[in-house]
């Protein structure tokens, strides 16, 4: 894997299964992204209010708690996000949003990711 894909982007992995976050943020750190761990949507708006954030990958669903607030929250900084869920389909608010389904390829994260963080500095 090439460990510059993702060089300079700060990636939110709002996950709460932690196997699956360990996962993810190797997977992104192995391909040069710095993660920032959230296992709650507290956790999550938390570090979208202290981190600068670049991309996000969401779980819908966050120790019960729909994901909503974050989604919102991460709307009003413009920080783009995908959802890594085992939901088939996006929530109906977020329709077209991207989604990969658990569980995706370490080269389907990296590209996913990859194609949000450029989107993001094109953006900036």
């Amino acid at each position: 894997m090439d460990n510059s894909a993702l060089r300079g982007c700060t990636v939110l992995v709002a996950e709460d299964e932690p196997l699956i976050s360990l996962d993810l943020c190797e997977t992104l750190r192995r391909a040069g992204a710095h993660p920032i761990q959230a296992p709650s949507v507290a956790a999550a708006l938390a570090a979208v209010d202290r981190e600068r954030i670049n991309v996000a990958v969401v779980d819908i669903m966050l120790q019960g708690e729909r994901c909503s607030a974050l989604c919102h929250r991460l709307r009003e900084r413009g920080v783009h996000f995908l959802f890594h869920t085992g939901y088939p389909s996006a929530p109906e608010e977020w329709e077209g949003s991207p989604i990969l389904t658990k569980p995706a390829s370490p080269a389907a994260l990296v590209a996913a990711v990859k194609v949000l963080c450029e989107s993001h500095r094109d953006a900036a």
